[in-house]
């Protein structure tokens, strides 16, 4: 089966909604209580208005600067999209857990089910994901001084 697609447009339209969504969802989950112009809202609103603008251009680049190819859909284009959807389950469950038993841990559990997830071997790949794992939460715990979860 092939189809006639332009994947800016496509992820344009994707990251349109999620960045709309995002804003409009930033009020209601993320409370303040000063009255200054940054305050917690600040990076997450700027972040989604830059994600907004991205994607407005890159659908604009969709229709009037790239031409549709035909995408041939097998076993392998299937395969490659189920792994991106078992992604997202992943960092689902990571969100959930978070909580329940802290960063350190769900963070290195996170790393390690990423990298068994794409059936990694070389040992030297989990030993540096722990590392930073460690290494962010001493930044944050440390040098910051922000209570991680």
């Amino acid at each position: 089966m092939s189809l006639k697609l332009n994947s800016n447009i496509v992820s344009g339209i994707v990251f349109l909604i999620l960045s709309s969504a995002i804003l409009l969802l930033i009020p209601q989950q993320i409370s303040t209580v000063e009255a200054s112009s940054i305050n917690a809202r600040t990076i997450p609103r700027l972040i989604a208005i830059v994600i907004l603008i991205c994607s407005l251009l890159l659908i604009i680049q969709g229709f009037f600067f790239t031409e549709k190819k035909e995408v041939n859909i097998n076993k392998s284009v299937l395969l490659k999209e189920f792994r991106g959807i078992g992604m997202i389950f992943i960092f689902i469950g990571y969100g959930f857990i978070i909580d329940k038993l802290g960063f350190t841990i769900s963070s290195l559990l996170l790393c390690t089910s990423c990298l068994l997830f794409y059936k990694v071997k070389n040992w030297k790949y989990y030993a540096v994901t722990c590392a930073v794992v460690f290494i962010v939460y001493f930044v944050f715990a440390n040098a910051l001084n922000v209570n991680l979860p």
